[in-house]
């Protein structure tokens, strides 16, 4: 049997492990190498905390499976054709993709990924996996990423928006949607190794101010 590679394309990150999963086990069926195509907009500079996550859980899976990754800009471009273009360059003979389940209309309006990669594939395999629009996108608990400080006074550590000789932690701050009080996620990221605070109107508590402690060590 001849080697396949199978280049799983992924728009959406919610449950990407999953289709991660199959692409891996299919490559490794046919032999062959998988591939992972991911998309990205160029003119949205907007950090969701979903999406950061994500982006560290594409990377464990691109290091746990062996999966190389491709990270193609849309420019405007439908996604069949990046995805034609990309599966002819890499010489890939299986495409698996997410297709969310259409009505007729939707398929009228906004036309059908697959119809369109079935006219551009040419000794392709397609592999379709159906899913419910609802598990697509989901609305953030968070707002947008903000770039700040944790900062440490004689009461403890605290949120802030400038460097500071207080400060001893850089990252990203993802308000919560619900309050309008400084609360949320700081995420920061040091030597490849996640840290991520719960922020309370500003502050950090106890607990975790004493884990910060060893990590500014």
């Amino acid at each position: 049997m001849m080697n396949k590679d199978v280049l799983v394309c992924l728009r959406y990150y919610k449950n990407a492990e999953n289709l991660i999963k199959k692409g891996t086990l299919l490559a490794k069926a046919y032999g062959g190498t998988c591939y992972l195509l991911t998309f990205y907009d160029e003119t949205d500079n907007q950090r969701t905390f979903e999406r950061t996550s994500q982006e560290e859980i594409i990377k464990d899976w691109e290091r746990t499976c062996g999966v190389k990754r491709i990270e193609e800009p849309l420019k405007g471009r439908k996604l069949s054709t990046i995805i034609s273009l990309i599966a002819e360059e890499y010489q890939c003979n299986h495409v698996m993709i997410r297709q969310p389940i259409q009505s007729k209309w939707d398929m009228f309006i906004h036309g059908s990924v697959v119809n369109e990669l079935l006219e551009k594939l040419t000794n392709v395999d397609v592999t379709i996996i159906e899913v419910n629009r609802k598990n697509m996108v989901e609305e953030s608990e968070y707002q947008s990423g903000i770039h700040a400080f944790l900062s440490q006074n004689e009461e403890g550590y605290y949120l802030t928006y400038q460097n500071s000789s207080e400060s001893v932690m850089e990252g990203i701050f993802f308000p919560n949607q619900k309050t309008d009080f400084e609360t949320g996620i700081f995420k920061s990221i040091d030597k490849d190794n996640i840290h991520l605070i719960n922020i309370c109107e500003g502050k950090v508590d106890d607990v975790q101010s004493n884990a910060i402690k060893k990590i500014v060590k």
